[in-house]
């Protein structure tokens, strides 16, 4: 999410050198631009900034349920050889031949995040006795935020 204070591409590209990124696992995006949108729609990222910030070869997981991509963005995934997925707690949950797949992408996302490569900015520390609160109100789409939980 994004508190709109940055522009998205242009840190994502000054921060890799105009490389882009190699992997991107959203909690949803907009679609458009409509003046209609809720106040946490519009903290997501738009689609277009999404392709427009992937490395070549990169990946976007969406949890974006009714995402449509035009033939110019289908294009650019093309161009870059990126991937698209869909990740929802359907997929999640999925046979065990499916589940090797997310496993292969949360490793690779937990080895990234051990070797400093991603850095995530977290949110205040939620304590231990507020977390079973905290991840009910994410599950029932409350609230879209990450959470980090203090022991």
């Amino acid at each position: 999410m994004s508190d709109g204070k940055a522009d998205l591409v242009e840190v994502c590209l000054e921060e890799t050198g105009g490389l882009g990124v190699d992997i991107v696992i959203d909690a949803g995006v907009r679609l458009y631009n409509t003046d209609e949108e809720t106040a946490i729609k519009k903290l997501l990222p738009h689609k277009h900034d999404i392709i427009m910030l992937l490395a070549v070869g990169g990946h976007w997981v969406t949890a974006e349920e009714g995402l449509q991509l035009d033939p110019p963005d289908s294009r650019s995934l093309f161009l870059k050889g990126a991937t698209l997925s869909f990740l929802n707690e359907e997929v999640w949950n999925a046979s065990s031949a499916c589940q090797g797949k997310y496993l292969h992408i949360m490793k690779d996302v937990v080895e990234k995040l051990s070797n400093g490569t991603f850095r995530p900015q977290l949110e205040d520390p939620v304590p231990l006795y507020e977390a079973t609160v905290s991840m009910e109100m994410v599950q029932k789409k409350q609230v879209r935020k990450r959470h980090v939980i203090h022991l």
